[in-house]
């Protein structure tokens, strides 16, 4: 098995800034129209498993 050469520094940066780059994308106004139809479809599914399951 080969495994390619990754820039380690690289890979810190990107999960350093991950919060920033989300915070900037649902603070802009297609992305809080985006995140509000997840929060109406995808969230309850979630809720619901986590409580049936007793996962909470």
């Amino acid at each position: 098995m080969e495994f390619q050469n990754v820039d380690l520094t690289m890979i810190v940066r990107f999960f350093y800034n991950l919060p920033k780059w989300t915070v900037k994308k649902i603070d802009s106004p297609s992305g809080r129209q985006e995140y509000s139809i997840r929060l109406g479809t995808i969230e309850p599914v979630f809720g619901n498993i986590t409580i049936n399951k007793g996962m909470n």
